[in-house]
């Protein structure tokens, strides 16, 4: 006999002795006391690489996770209905990046072909075969372990999102096209209430496929996250954030026809230039389900698993910005002492997150500690916790950093542990490449003033294919990134940069110009908002901006400043949309200088 079955009918006796209540004689008027019956999920996943895991992820984005053996098993044990309903399962690999949803169901609707996904809340057992980065059923499966909602799929049963990562345009009529599925339990998700700042991370807005937290474009308008205002409230707010910047000037498909990925590591693997930032709000921990206040988030922390740079027994991203840099110290980034208390207390650490300390649920060497950053000072509303990460991975960066990775956001409340899933999203690679400075090509060095102003025209900046998408460039990888935000920022020492106000750009071509308050953020938006495969016939966007006045801006210090330097550092920044704490930015350095 087949051991699949065997291994099911063994699963099956388990099951019913573990749901059915052993008959007991009550006292003479006494109560029963209703008891939880709690459900399992398990799983044999064909095919499975060793290091696998499985996501157990419900509605609010909160995760469990199953480690897959070595015979592809994973199970979930001991889980109530609540834990399970409206929940979803994914794989991860061995690499910790996501791969696509577990598929508990096809079924044809019209001329549709429809998946189920989501988990109806009673337990299940799986037989799961691999389908691209789709897991299917091997058989046939109880219509009463899945809900009624389904996703349009192809034929196998993979849904529409997951070949692209979730960058795919959904329409009205696919977003409709299961609605009359049959299939599966009718009861519907109940509505939870959430913070003010996040949306359901574990619900699928554009009936894509993919839960936010692993969608790169939420609302199936293939704008990425990192871009689009109309998602940067939910997962995408949740998710890290990246800074880029050089100032080779020619770094862009479009410029450099023979731009390589080895071009690419060498600037990404430098230190100054390539930096992962975590950036989360207390707001986004406070839901509905949970009975607490905002000042209850105590510590947070990020596993890697086993993501080279940052998980595993001994990660190497270097910390840029955490708390043990904010105290002169460069180091691997690591768990450290402290918290909450030592912000804004001033009180002895607590104890380490890891090595059985006070919480004692990250193995050592996972646990990367984020800090309290306290804004307004002394307004435990305003906490924010952050992390800011040099990859530290040289010429494999590109291989071993990568969207699409899976971090698990940790964080205590109410005494209690919670877990949150996140991922890295899609975002540029190069930087905006300068084609012209006042009508004639541009390669390097100080850009002469003449008036105070200079003219400039430039490339949009480019992220590599996500999945499917077919690309441009060298060896077709590369996608023009449409909708940023564009700006000049003086970067002088001693001074916060000072972004050029609107009033300062004119001449606009492919931009329309956009307020912005005390020199922060970008007063440049980009007219095209889609992403289109790279190609040095692709448009431009060109300006000119009034350097002298904009340095005089910058209240206070702007106008000596003017007078006493002949040279001028600046940043053309390319930026997505405001993110918690900040957003994804890729930057070209480059000096203006007066005449003579």
């Amino acid at each position: 006999m087949n051991n699949r079955w065997l291994f099911k009918i063994g699963f099956a006796c388990l099951l019913s002795a573990t749901l059915l209540p052993l008959a007991r004689q009550l006292p003479a008027g006494a109560t029963a006391t209703p008891t939880v019956v709690r459900k399992q999920i398990q799983g044999i996943i064909y095919s499975a690489q060793r290091g696998s895991k499985v996501y157990l992820v419900d509605p609010s984005g909160r995760a469990r996770v199953s480690d897959v053996s070595p015979a592809g098993a994973f199970s979930f044990f001991n889980l109530k209905t609540s834990d399970m309903k409206g929940a979803t399962l994914h794989l991860v690999d061995e690499f910790n990046r996501y791969v696509g949803p577990i598929v508990l169901a096809k079924e044809r609707v019209g001329t549709s072909w429809c998946a189920h996904t989501a988990l109806s809340g009673e337990s299940v057992y799986l037989h799961l075969e691999r389908a691209g980065r789709a897991l299917v059923p091997a058989s046939p499966h109880p219509a009463k372990t899945y809900l009624r909602t389904a996703t349009k799929s192809s034929a196998a049963g993979v849904p529409l999102g997951v070949a692209s990562g979730g960058i795919v345009r959904v329409g009205t009529s696919d977003k409709s096209a299961c609605r009359n599925a049959r299939n599966g339990q009718a009861q519907s998700v109940s509505t939870r209430e959430v913070g003010a700042d996040q949306t359901e991370l574990g619900d699928d807005t554009d009936a894509d496929g993919l839960p936010n937290a692993f969608d790169a474009d939420d609302d199936g308008d293939k704008v990425i996250d990192a871009v689009d205002p109309t998602t940067a409230g939910g997962s995408a707010a949740m998710n890290p954030w990246i800074a880029l910047r050089t100032d080779i000037a020619n770094f862009n498909a479009n410029l450099n026809s023979s731009l390589s990925q080895s071009d690419i590591v060498a600037v990404l693997g430098n230190q100054d230039s390539y930096v992962i930032q975590f950036f989360v709000g207390n707001r986004n921990f406070v839901t509905g389900d949970v009975d607490t206040t905002i000042n209850d988030v105590k510590y947070v922390y990020v596993d890697c698993g086993d993501l080279i740079y940052c998980g595993g027994d001994a990660p190497t991203a270097i910390d840029t910005m955490t708390h043990d840099r904010t105290m002169g110290n460069s180091t691997v980034w690591s768990t450290y002492r402290g918290g909450w208390n030592v912000e804004r207390e001033g009180l002895d650490p607590s104890p380490s997150l890891i090595g059985g300390g006070l919480f004692g649920l990250s193995p050592a060497g996972k646990g990367n500690a984020l800090w309290a950053m306290n804004r307004p000072s002394n307004d435990p509303e305003r906490i924010y916790w952050r992390g800011s990460i040099f990859p530290n991975q040289g010429e494999d960066t590109l291989t071993n950093v990568r969207p699409g990775d899976v971090f698990t956001l940790n964080y205590s409340v109410g005494g209690s542990m919670k877990t949150l899933a996140m991922m890295l999203n899609p975002h540029a690679v190069t930087v905006p490449g300068l084609k012209n400075v006042n009508g004639s090509s541009y390669s390097s060095g100080p850009i002469s003033l003449s008036g105070g102003a200079a003219v400039l025209e430039f490339y949009r900046p480019q992220r590599l294919v996500a999945g499917g998408e077919v690309g441009g460039g060298p060896d077709s990888q590369f996608i023009d990134m449409g909708g940023l935000q564009y700006g000049l920022s003086l970067m002088a020492e001693g001074h916060n940069s000072f972004s050029c106000p609107a009033n300062t750009y004119s001449s606009l071509d492919g931009v329309t110009t956009q307020a912005i308050s005390n020199g922060v953020g970008w007063a440049l938006k980009d007219q095209t908002a889609t992403d289109i495969a790279s190609h040095f016939l692709n448009s431009t966007i060109s300006f000119e901006v009034d350097i002298e006045t904009c340095i005089k801006a910058a209240s206070g210090w702007g106008p000596a400043y003017w007078a006493d330097n002949s040279s001028f550092s600046f940043e053309l920044t390319g930026a997505g949309t405001q993110l918690t704490g900040g957003s994804n930015t890729s930057s070209l350095q480059i000096t203006f200088a007066k005449p003579g």
